[in-house]
């Protein structure tokens, strides 16, 4: 049976107590699935993958979330602006204020491999307009195996 793990982060920012009720909403929240097959031993697992969603509330009290395909180690992926599909043509989701450190592109995710383990590393700023906020560094460590 393969077995999966749930981590999550939240910004420097974010309110325990619930949103706001007013701009900026709250902060950012990014979930991480970690998925592992059986190995050569019966009780352990290896990771297989690793699912990653970014959940943007400075905008929208619900939250606007962009889903990134299973990353691969050390290869550095974009954070996509998911679409509005409220809007007919659907089109990229205004609400969502991650984007690159220097302004140019789409935030970045990253698995490290280190000597310390696999860990989740952040590039990207948001928040409101000339309120933006950095997030750079490891933020979750995945197990490269689990023992079930």
């Amino acid at each position: 049976m393969n077995y999966s793990k749930e981590s999550v982060w939240y910004s420097g920012d974010w309110k325990n107590r619930g949103n706001h009720d007013h701009i900026p909403y709250n902060g950012i929240k990014i979930s991480t699935t970690a998925n592992y097959a059986p190995s050569s031993l019966s009780s352990v697992q290896k990771l297989v993958s690793v699912a990653v969603e970014v959940i943007d509330y400075t905008y929208d009290i619900l939250g606007v979330s962009s889903k990134i395909a299973p990353l691969k180690p050390g290869i550095l992926t974009d954070i996509p602006i998911p679409m509005n599909n409220e809007t007919l043509p659907p089109e990229l989701n205004s609400e969502f204020t991650i984007i690159s450190i220097d302004n140019t592109g789409l935030g970045k995710l990253k698995l490290d491999v280190t000597t310390g383990g696999i860990f989740l590393n952040i590039k990207f700023k948001y928040g409101i307009t000339g309120k933006k906020r950095d997030e750079i560094g490891y933020i979750l460590k995945i197990e490269e195996t689990v023992t079930v």
